[in-house]
């Protein structure tokens, strides 16, 4: 069994639900997402509350963005608050068709408006009875801030996680320079999906013109079988970024 299994991946900024212009596209957004139906996504920029644009748009889900999009689909996911404001807060998600041994989001910097952190969970991955370690980033826009939180995501890796257990780190880089390889590929092992396979990193940012490859997705003890961009018109404007989706397949006993 363990040889057969594979999981489908979606890493995604959404762009707090809307597109490049004041409209929410939260609705067409939930549909394609359920339509990929991958077994694991991750999310930022996930806008959980808002006090004026819940009252400004009739169509604002009373639950939330992150179980207005898992519902129906996802039954197991994880928010990891960030960036806190006075009309609300957003940050980073998880959803899982798998569940969750445990969760938490560790902090990368303190600033209130502009912090950033990491998602960490725990899926216990019932078809082959091993944990999955999964974990969603959103890096800094700075490259000091990026290499900084870099250097706390490999720490923290290095510090938490057994070597020989599955990791999959996923999301939004912010890497535009290409800079940060080093942190994730020479210092703890990990591939990323994209590269691994076509070598080079996914455009995908920005949605209508990506010549950017910003979001990524990092993998250990399990091995890269697929990974593309998703585009269209079904994408392009439903978010800043393209979703960047891969299929890995189990590597363990």
């Amino acid at each position: 069994m363990a040889a057969d299994f594979s999981l489908r991946i979606l890493t995604y900024n959404i762009h707090k639900g809307f597109g490049y212009t004041s409209r929410l596209t939260l609705a067409d957004m939930r549909e394609q997402l359920h339509e990929v139906g991958a077994d694991v996504v991750f999310l930022q920029e996930i806008q959980e509350e808002h006090s004026g644009r819940s009252k400004k748009h009739q169509e604002w889900p009373i639950e939330g963005q992150l179980q207005y999009l898992a519902r129906g689909f996802w039954p197991h996911y994880a928010y990891g608050k960030n960036a806190i404001y006075n009309a609300g807060h957003h940050g980073n998600a998880l959803l899982s068709k798998y569940s969750f041994a445990r969760w938490e989001n560790i902090k990368l910097n303190r600033l209130p408006m502009f912090s950033r952190g990491l998602l960490h969970g725990v899926i216990y991955l019932t078809p082959i009875k091993k944990p999955l370690h999964v974990i969603c980033f959103h890096l800094g826009l700075t490259q000091h801030m990026r290499n900084w939180h870099a250097h706390r995501l490999c720490e923290y890796i290095r510090g938490s996680i057994d070597p020989n257990e599955a990791l999959i780190v996923a999301g939004d880089s912010n890497d535009f320079f290409q800079k940060l390889s080093h942190h994730f590929d020479e210092d703890l092992g990990l591939k990323e999906v994209h590269k691994h396979l076509h070598g080079f990193y996914a455009r995908s940012f920005p949605s209508l013109f990506p010549m950017l490859a910003l979001d990524r997705i990092y993998v250990r003890g399990l091995e890269p079988v697929e990974s593309k961009t998703l585009g269209g018109r079904q994408w392009y404007f439903l978010s800043d970024h393209l979703p960047l989706y891969s299929k890995l397949k189990w590597t363990g006993d």
